[in-house]
């Protein structure tokens, strides 16, 4: 059992909402109501006492509270013992989201290797809210991850410590070249357009972004039909190769794809929104590995000192 189940069960019982809940544990609603109920599955038993408001863990559960207090501050204690023990072996743990692990985490793990050749690094990839949750659970010492102005990380009143590692675009692509002819002829001559698209769930970071700051920059008269829906990045970009699907990846992680003809660009009629591709780090939880890491990132590239001040949400579609 994950010991990220047990500190939800807590916090649900403490904030005895789920939207508040959510919050406490750095994750959106949906994401933490889905996590609820894979602890259910796992146990074979229902926990949440859903007919009443606010929610309450079912009489069986809230007895066994004492206990997974104990268990979670016992495993939180072992695990810090642990990671400090370790600390002298230069063991790093990254975190980073799906299509950051493919783009950048090659280049930044060779200029690792040149500055710290014998550190080991353990990356995990995984969705931003999971990553973000490694990060201030102490479970990764640094995440990598997009953000933009209007989607940075959920950090609340925590402090952290950013470097700007590169910019990138969130564009959209199509899998099939008639396809993209249709598009660029549709925007061209104001007809109207239903474009089928592999889309991400509006409860995953790029989902948000998509909804909120690429669909709305869509030309007059086109619009977006559901296919398939993933939260995976990866799996998005085999999903639409050689079909008549449209998708929106970040630019830096198809870039190959782009130049072989694998996929086409629709940013010149659908327009483009910018990502940022960040390091994160928390204040107050660091060892001698993760400083030597952090500081070998710092030589490579630059602090972002402007991140969260309002800017542009992207660039316009040509006819827009």
């Amino acid at each position: 059992m994950d010991i990220g189940w047990i500190e939800d069960l807590i916090a649900l019982e403490e904030h005895r909402t789920l939207a508040q809940a959510a919050a406490a544990r750095h994750v959106t609603q949906p994401a933490f109501s889905r996590r609820i109920a894979a602890i259910e599955e796992w146990c074979g038993a229902t926990l949440v006492d859903r007919s009443r408001r606010p929610l309450r863990l079912r009489p069986e559960a809230q007895s066994l509270l004492p206990d997974l207090r104990s268990a979670a501050s016992s495993l939180n204690q072992l695990r810090e013992d642990l990671r400090r023990s370790q600390a002298e072996g230069a063991r790093m743990i990254i975190a980073a989201q799906h299509s950051l692990a493919i783009s950048l985490m090659p280049w930044l793990y060779a200029q690792l290797d040149a500055s710290l050749p014998s550190a080991m690094v353990r990356l995990r990839s995984l969705n931003r809210s999971d990553g973000l949750v490694l990060l201030l659970t102490g479970a990764a010492d640094v995440l990598i991850c997009h953000e933009t102005d209007r989607h940075p990380l959920a950090l609340g009143a925590i402090d952290v410590e950013r470097l700007w590692l590169e910019e990138d675009w969130l564009v959209p692509v199509s899998g099939d070249r008639a396809l993209a002819g249709r598009v660029s002829e549709a925007v061209a001559s104001g007809t109207a357009l239903d474009l089928p698209a592999v889309l991400y769930p509006t409860d995953s970071f790029l989902g948000r972004v998509l909804r909120d700051e690429c669909l709305p920059i869509l030309p007059q008269g086109l619009t977006v039909s559901a296919r398939i829906e993933t939260a995976l990045t990866p799996a998005v970009a085999r999903l639409v190769a050689g079909r008549s699907l449209a998708c929106w990846l970040p630019k830096s992680m198809i870039e190959h794809d782009l130049k072989a003809g694998i996929v086409f660009s629709l940013e010149e009629d659908l327009g483009t929104v910018p990502l940022r591709a960040n390091a994160v780090r928390t204040f107050g939880r660091t060892s001698s590995s993760t400083d030597r890491l952090w500081d070998c990132l710092k030589r490579t590239v630059r602090r972002d000192p402007s991140f969260g001040q309002p800017g542009e949400l992207g660039r316009s579609p040509r006819n827009s």
